[in-house]
């Protein structure tokens, strides 16, 4: 994960099990082979909001069929997001291609999705209680809103 001291997303991220990559990998394959359906995975993150979709992890081509991959935001981060620590910006790993949405987006926010038969709706907001009451979460626009279909 470093490189000269730097963040880096060509090394390997310490701690992590060779276990982990190989169960992710077999988790969106999966995904992947669905038909008929909106192949979604929702990660919490304590860090950041994104949308995007995956197009290859590993050897794996998926840009036929690409996972969604929404990380649905960060609900009340009481310190520094990690990118100023780690003196870079999100960056995806090199083990996968993803086409994101939108930059990924370091605030306090949340993501709601409604799941219907034929698509999923989805909102993005921006809150954060460093500048903001609670009482203001009913009134707030969502940020972002897609709407998700499966692939024909």
């Amino acid at each position: 994960m470093y490189l000269d001291g730097k963040g880096s997303i060509a090394k390997p991220k310490p701690y992590w099990q060779p276990g982990w990559l190989a169960q992710h990998d077999r988790l969106m394959e999966a995904l992947h082979q669905m038909s008929g359906r909106v192949p979604l995975s929702i990660s919490g993150d304590i860090h950041a909001t994104a949308l995007g979709r995956m197009k290859r992890t590993g050897k794996l081509d998926m840009s036929k069929n690409p996972v969604v991959t929404i990380v649905p935001g960060t609900v009340g981060s009481m310190t520094n997001y990690p990118s100023g620590n780690r003196g870079i910006g999100i960056q995806h790993p090199i083990h996968l291609d993803m086409q994101d949405a939108w930059t990924p987006v370091e605030e306090n926010g949340f993501m709601v999705a409604d799941f219907h038969r034929d698509r999923i709706e989805t909102a993005f907001y921006i809150w954060s209680h460093k500048r903001q009451k609670a009482e203001e979460i009913a009134k707030l626009e969502a940020r972002q809103r897609v709407t998700l279909r499966p692939v024909t």
